[in-house]
């Protein structure tokens, strides 16, 4: 039995040396992910604490050495492990009596990594405050306060505060409540800060101009302080000014009222007819130019050449006349032919033909008095052109020989009458159409002897009755 045993023990021996040597093989074989990390500080840090990325053990501390004012803490991560580029490193205690171990975050994600044997710099690391280092700044805090200092505060707290819980609970509440206001404005708050932050930005680049306005401002105080005395002068007679406008203006409101409304109507009307009213006076515009182009004031008359359609010439002036006295040959020819001879209507045959050249001694007389009328001095008419004129026209008719003597003067002044032919007044003599009685009456009537009614001719009398009638007798 004692060698069987002895067998045994040797074989379990063998076997677990076996197992043992095959798991350091296996370890040493395994791939790993060596980093540094330089702390602060790194108290109660060991080798062997673990390693913990996002809270999973990923490895443990390989060493921890002290380098001047810094610590160096040495890592090995599983081989599988990696760690981003920019990675932090934390030392962190999970409970208040348990080992630190480090954090590493954020996790891998994909992207770049840190190398093998990389080291995270001491800005990209923290420390938490240790319990021990908590504990003996409070117990230096502590040491520094005076006891009877601290009781004497207490106590006069204690007598201060005697019957105010009411009102101190109220304060919590109400502290709370705009706390929690607070809270809900955060984002509003913000906004607030960053336009304050701006409007500060702005003032500072605007200094110059922010000094310049407070010495603009210091001068007209300045000046306002030294002539005080005017200025409540000023505002003295202003004031009296406003009390005796209100006075005036008191009892006349409703007049005042009542003719800012018709004001007010008649702004509407001319606003709603702006467009006739912009016509009118338009209108008005040509209006007068035409009236100042059709008088002349020189002469105190209205040129009528400018106001004649245009084409209408002396020419066309004759050929309208001569259709008119032909017209009046006809119907003394179709109704007063009774009692002429055969001579008499054989010239009322040719007058009445507007071809037949009957009228035309005196239609030639057109051009040269057209002519006369503005060959004078200023544009005006020739009196010794007019007077010739007349003279041939009146010779032509039997029985006017002594009005082709009457001397043609210049037109008589506006609103003076002209002095007839032969008057004795002292007026300026004027041209004017031989009376009546003047002419020889129509052939087959006496003078004085009034003409057949219902006909044509019935209204053709006077000049122009005679003119036909020395025509008629000279045939």
């Amino acid at each position: 039995m004692t060698r069987r045993a002895v067998r045994l023990g040797a074989w379990v021996v063998s076997v677990a040396i076996v197992v043992t040597g095959a798991a350091v093989a296996v370890s040493r074989s395994a791939p790993t992910y060596e980093l540094q990390a330089v702390f602060a500080s790194a108290d109660g840090l060991f080798a062997g604490n673990s390693v913990e990325i996002l809270g999973v053990p990923s490895g443990t501390v390989r060493s921890v050495t002290n380098v001047g004012d810094a610590v160096r803490v040495a890592m090995t991560l599983d081989g599988d492990r990696r760690v981003p580029v920019g990675a932090h490193a934390a030392l962190v205690s999970p409970n208040l009596l348990g080992e630190p171990s480090i954090e590493l975050s954020p996790g891998y994600t994909g992207g770049p990594s840190l190398r093998p044997g990389a080291t995270i710099a001491e800005s990209d690391t923290s420390v938490p405050v240790s319990t021990d280092r908590l504990l003996r700044d409070l117990q230096a805090f502590l040491s520094k306060i005076d006891p009877t200092a601290t009781g004497n505060l207490i106590t006069n707290l204690a007598t201060d505060l005697a019957g105010q819980g009411t009102g101190i609970n109220a304060l919590l509440g109400n502290a709370a409540g705009t706390v929690s206001l607070l809270a809900q404005k955060g984002d509003d708050l913000g906004r607030l800060e960053a336009a304050l932050a701006q409007i500060t930005a702005t003032l500072r680049n605007r200094t110059s101009t922010i000094t310049g306005l407070i010495r603009n401002y210091d001068t007209v105080t300045s000046v306002i302080a030294a002539h005080q005395g005017q200025l409540g002068t000023a505002l003295s007679d202003l004031s009296d000014a406003t009390a005796k406008l209100s006075q005036f203006l008191s009892p006349n409101l409703g007049t005042i009222e009542s003719d800012i409304a018709g004001v007010t109507r008649v702004g509407r009307t001319l606003d709603r007819n702006l467009s006739s009213l912009d016509q009118t006076l338009s209108s008005a515009v040509l209006l007068f130019t035409a009236a100042q182009r059709a008088y002349d004031p020189a002469h105190n008359w209205l040129n009528l050449n400018n106001q004649l359609a245009p084409g209408l010439t002396s020419a066309v002036l004759a050929g309208l006349l001569r259709d008119r006295l032909a017209g009046i040959c006809r119907r003394l020819l179709a109704h007063h032919a009774a009692g002429l001879d055969a001579s008499q209507r054989s010239t009322l045959t040719t007058c009445g033909n507007p071809s037949s050249g009957f009228f035309n001694p005196i239609l030639d007389l057109f051009p040269p008095i057209l002519n006369a009328l503005t060959t004078g001095a200023g544009g005006g008419p020739n009196p010794a052109a007019l007077q010739a004129l007349l003279a041939k026209g009146l010779a032509m008719i039997p029985g006017t020989s002594a009005l082709a003597a009457t001397p043609v003067g210049a037109q008589a002044p506006s609103g003076t009458p002209a002095a007839p032919s032969g008057s004795t007044s002292g007026g300026t003599p004027s041209l004017q159409a031989p009376a009546a009685a003047q002419l020889p009456p129509l052939p087959g009537q006496s003078s004085g002897t009034a003409a057949p009614s219902g006909g044509g001719s019935s209204g053709s009398g006077g000049g122009l009755g005679g003119l036909l009638g020395g025509l008629f007798g000279g045939l």
